[in-house]
C-alpha cells in the first residue's frame, strides 16, 4: 500500500484560510477513500482530520524561536518522517520546506496555489513576498514535482519565478459535493429564517485579502443601489463577521456555516467575484454548482476555468461592475442561460477527477524511484 504524508500549516488557521483549508481536507478525504495509507502532519490541536487516526500533531509551525525551529527541522521532523516511512511527502502549502531537507530518498511533491503577492507586489509586504520567493526556490530545488491549480499559475511560476516547465503539473481542485442546486423558494425561506435576509441580494463569498477587490465591489454596489432604487442588498460572507449592506445601512449577520452556503448561494440573484488576481477561485464554481449566475473579473484564470459560462467585467471599473449586475438581474433569459451553462461546467471539477489526476502524478514519480 502506498503511504502518503500530507503536510499543512493551513489547517491550524481553520476556516479562516478559505479555499486552501477546504482543498486540503478534500484531498485527505479523497485519498483515504481510494485506500491509500494517508498521514496528515499539522499543528491544529483542536481537531483531528484523519478518519484513519493518522493525525500527527506538531507544536512548532508558529513559533518564532530560531533555536526551536532549527531543532524541529533537524531533529524532530526527520525523526517523525523516518518513523512513518512514507513513499511520498506532499506539502499542500509552503510548510513542506520544513521537512524535505532530510528526506532525500522520499518522493516529494509541493502544491503552490498561487503567487498573488508577486503579481500584485504593491498590495503585500516586502517580507511576505521575500518569504514566498524563498519557499518556491527551495521547492524547486528539492521537490520532484510542483502541483498547481491552474495553467495560469503554472505560467506565472515560469515567468516570474523561473520554474522549469517540466517541474510543474496542473491538477484542478474539486468542488465539494455539498454544493448542488436547491429550489430557490426553499433557499430564500432558509436564509430568511436562519440569517434574517429578507430582500433579494447579490453575493460575495470569500475573504478580504487585497486581491479580492472589496473596495471597488462596494463602490459598484453604491452605484447599483442608486440605479435600482434600493431593490438589492449586498451580502458579504467574509470569513468572520458576515454583513448585509442595504444602501448606506450595514447589518451584521450570524456566522454563515459552510453547510448553509448552498442555500446562501441558491437564494442570491448572482455571485459577484471581481478579484484582481486568483490562483483558481472556488466560489464562482461553487455558485455555478448551485445554479447561481456568476459575474467575475476579466482575468486569464477565470477564462481558463469558467469559459463562457459567466459574465466578465473590468475589476478596476466599479461603473462597469454595476452595469453588468444591473444588466444581468434585468434579463431573466440570460440568468437562465448562465445557470444552465454553469451547472454543466461545474460538473468537470469533481474530486474524483482531481484525485485521478493527482494519483497519476504520484505513480509516475514512484515509477522513477
Amino acid at each position: 500500500m502506498i503511504r502518503i504524508l500530507l503536510t499543512s500549516k493551513i489547517l491550524s488557521s481553520g476556516e479562516r484560510a478559505g479555499g486552501q483549508y477546504w482543498h486540503t481536507l478534500g484531498l485527505l478525504t479523497s485519498l483515504e477513500k481510494l485506500g491509500f495509507d494517508v498521514w496528515i502532519m499539522h499543528s491544529s490541536h483542536n481537531h483531528r482530520y484523519s478518519t484513519q487516526n493518522r493525525d500527527i500533531l506538531l507544536p512548532c509551525f508558529s513559533t518564532k524561536n530560531d533555536l526551536v525551529l532549527f531543532s524541529c527541522k533537524t531533529v524532530l521532523y526527520p525523526y517523525v518522517i523516518k518513523t512513518i516511512n512514507p513513499h511520498i511527502i506532499h506539502g499542500t502549502d509552503e510548510s513542506i520546506t520544513n521537512y524535505i531537507i532530510f528526506s532525500h530518498d522520499i518522493v516529494k511533491v509541493a502544491t503552490v496555489t498561487d503567487i498573488i503577492p508577486l503579481i500584485l507586489p504593491k498590495l503585500f509586504s516586502l517580507r511576505f513576498r521575500w518569504s514566498l520567493r524563498m519557499s518556491i526556490k527551495v521547492m524547486v530545488k528539492v521537490c520532484d514535482k510542483i502541483i498547481v491549480n491552474s495553467h495560469s499559475v503554472a505560467e506565472d511560476l515560469v515567468k516570474i519565478c523561473k520554474v522549469p516547465c517540466p517541474k510543474i503539473d496542473v491538477v484542478y481542485p474539486g468542488i465539494d459535493p455539498i454544493f448542488r442546486p436547491i429550489p430557490k423558494n426553499l433557499c430564500r425561506k432558509f436564509v430568511k429564517e436562519r440569517y434574517g435576509i429578507k430582500d433579494p441580494y447579490i453575493l460575495h463569498v470569500g475573504g478580504v485579502a487585497p486581491n479580492k477587490n472589496i473596495p471597488r465591489l462596494l463602490e459598484a454596489y453604491r452605484i447599483l443601489h442608486r440605479r435600482t432604487s434600493g431593490r438589492l442588498s449586498l451580502v458579504l460572507t467574509r470569513l468572520t463577521n458576515p454583513v448585509l449592506l442595504k444602501g448606506d445601512s450595514k447589518f451584521t449577520l450570524p456566522k454563515i456555516n459552510r453547510q448553509d452556503l448552498p442555500y446562501v448561494y441558491g437564494a442570491s440573484e448572482a455571485l459577484v467575484f471581481p478579484s484582481l488576481a486568483e490562483g483558481f477561485g472556488l466560489p464562482p464554481l461553487e455558485a455555478m454548482a448551485c445554479g447561481t449566475p456568476v459575474i467575475v473579473s476579466d482575468i486569464p484564470v477565470f477564462h481558463e476555468t469558467l469559459g463562457d459560462t459567466v459574465l466578465y467585467v473590468n475589476p478596476l471599473d466599479p461603473q462597469e461592475i454595476a452595469a453588468s449586475i444591473e444588466s444581468l438581474i434585468n434579463n431573466r433569459d440570460l440568468m437562465y442561460e448562465l445557470k444552465s451553462r454553469g451547472l454543466q461546467r461545474a460538473r468537470r471539477y469533481s474530486w474524483k477527477n482531481t484525485v485521478k489526476s493527482l494519483v497519476k502524478v504520484y505513480l509516475d514519480l514512484l515509477a522513477k524511484v
